[in-house]
């Protein structure tokens, strides 16, 4: 190399003719390729960088130059490779050199997989919940109960005066716990045209939908249905429902992008709303939404024995469900159709108030009623 040029000895092709020579090729800082005859440095060609293609670099040959008159510069040293080769190419000869990457690669990709799945959708879903547009929350959320109202729910069956009532002890339940009970707007319906199912959950927008079943469930306990109801702002509070359907949306993005195809990419944050009411959230969101209860109970007066109710209320009742579905699937009386069935089985399979739950809210309020604070009774109850 010499005032900035790159010189090879090799081989030069005429174009359309069986005839070649012993040339030096030299490629300046542009790129550009000039090619002098070696023994008396006559000019024989030359090919600025749109000119000329290079070929693919393969171990154990040279790199030759094709240029676009259909002649070509042949390197006399099997190893050389030209500074304007693409880093791809020289990525590709590398590999093909050294075997042993391509194993370590093969194997290292199942488990890279798996760590994106398993640990880094949800670590990423964490950041990606935390900055979502708030109109983007409401159009979700709004979607999510159109889309539940036209294939689970049925209009609520309940008379204006029990909607009124619910909605006052929740609205005085709201201000003694220094909620901003403008955001958290209940709402009614009933869980398919059988009324199967006590439930309530909270969309990530703060919209509490509550089923018939549950106001029945509890209508001669207000305090317990206060409690579930806080629970479910727990949910959003903490941002669970966002973070569900952002694990969702990115879970289906990654697998979408492994397969190589991202058709539908646009209706995936509708189906994770709509799968987060059927699907439940996990074991440590659960436990995030009881604190949440606890602490708001005891804000308001209140002690964690209200949750325990509603969970025993609500334990009770599914397992009464789910007597009655199974018996129903052997004498085929028709109570349920397949449908409601299968649905109702899954949100009791997913959905379990546990005796696990209910016995720590039973130990906080024990610890609260001698005076502790929610969060020292919650500690000693660990």
């Amino acid at each position: 190399m010499s005032d900035g040029l790159t010189a090879v000895r090799g081989v030069f092709q005429f174009a359309a003719a069986a005839r070649s020579t012993a040339a030096v090729a030299r490629s300046d800082d542009t790129g550009a390729i000039q090619v002098l005859q070696q023994q008396d440095n006559a000019g024989l060609h030359y090919a600025s960088p749109e000119q000329f293609d290079l070929a693919a670099a393969i171990p154990g040959l040279p790199q030759e130059v094709l240029f676009a008159d259909g002649s070509r510069f042949i390197p006399d040293d099997p190893n050389w490779r030209w500074p304007s080769a693409a880093l791809r190419s020289r990525w590709l000869e590398w590999l093909e050199n050294h075997w042993l990457a391509i194993l370590a690669a093969a194997l290292l990709v199942p488990f890279v997989t798996a760590w994106t799945l398993v640990k880094g959708v949800p670590m990423l879903s964490v950041v990606v919940a935390d900055h979502v547009p708030e109109v983007v929350i409401k159009s979700s959320s709004s979607g999510t109960l159109d889309t539940l109202d036209a294939t689970l729910f049925s209009p609520s069956t309940l008379s204006k005066q029990q909607r009124l009532a619910v909605n006052q002890q929740w609205l005085q339940l709201a201000e003694r716990a220094g909620l901003e009970a403008q955001r958290y707007q209940l709402t009614f319906r009933q869980w398919g045209d059988d009324d199967a199912v006590a439930n309530a959950f909270a969309l990530p927008d703060g919209t509490l939908v509550l089923t018939d079943r549950l106001v029945h469930l509890m209508q001669d306990d207000p305090d317990a249905l206060n409690a579930v109801l806080l629970h479910e702002v727990g949910h959003v509070y903490h941002r669970h429902g966002i973070e569900m359907m952002a694990q969702s949306a990115t879970m289906s993005l990654a697998i979408a992008m492994m397969l190589g195809s991202v058709d539908g990419i646009a209706d995936v944050m509708l189906g994770a709303g709509v799968g987060l009411v059927q699907n439940g959230f996990s074991r440590d969101m659960e436990r995030e939404a009881d604190l949440y209860a606890f602490r708001k109970l005891a804000d308001s007066g209140r002690d964690a024995n209200d949750l325990a109710r509603a969970m025993l209320l609500l334990q009770g009742n599914n397992r009464e469900l789910e007597a009655t579905a199974a018996s129903e699937d052997t004498d085929n009386s028709g109570w349920l159709e397949e449908s409601n069935r299968q649905q109702l089985m899954e949100y009791l399979s997913t959905h379990p108030m546990t005796n696990e739950r209910i016995e720590l809210a039973r130990s906080i309020a024990h610890c609260q009623q001698e005076g502790g604070s929610w969060r020292q009774c919650y500690q000693q109850a660990q």
